[in-house]
C-alpha cells in the first residue's frame, strides 16, 4: 500500500479523493458541520474538499482514515477497495463520538499490525 507524501494537499493518483470524502461522511450519516468539528476545520472547507475546490491534506485524511479503520490509500484514486461502516443506530452522532469511533479504530489497526508480525514471523500463540 502507497503511503501519502504530501503535507500540504494530496496530489496525481488522488483527484477523487473529495468524492471518497463526502461518500464516507454520508455512509458514517454525519453532516459536515460535526466533521468538521471532530477535524478541528471550518465546515465550509469540508465542503471545499468534497467539491475538489480544495485539496485533501494528510492530516485530514489521517483522521478521516480513523473513523473508518483503513489505510490512507484508500483516497487514492486507484484504490477500489470499499470502507467497512457500521451501520449505526444512534443518529446524529456529534464529534464526540467520532473521536471515540476513531481511537477504537485505531486500536484494531494496531491490533491488525501485531497479527501481520506474528505470522511474519511464525510466532505461536
Amino acid at each position: 500500500m502507497s503511503k501519502l507524501r504530501y503535507s500540504k494537499g494530496l496530489k496525481d493518483d488522488y483527484k477523487k479523493a473529495g468524492q471518497k470524502l463526502a461518500n464516507i461522511r454520508q455512509k458514517l450519516r454525519v453532516s459536515q458541520k460535526e466533521l468538521s468539528k471532530y477535524l478541528n476545520v471550518d465546515r465550509t472547507y469540508i465542503s471545499k474538499i468534497e467539491k475538489d475546490k480544495r485539496p485533501l491534506t494528510l492530516d485530514i485524511a489521517q483522521k478521516v482514515c480513523s473513523l473508518v479503520c483503513c489505510d490512507q490509500s484508500y483516497f487514492s484514486d486507484s484504490c477500489t477497495d470499499e470502507i467497512l461502516t457500521l451501520d449505526f443506530v444512534i443518529r446524529d452522532l456529534k464529534a464526540e463520538d467520532l473521536k471515540l469511533i476513531a481511537r477504537l479504530n485505531e486500536v484494531v489497526l494496531k491490533l491488525k499490525e501485531i497479527e501481520k508480525i506474528i505470522e511474519e514471523h511464525n510466532i505461536n500463540r
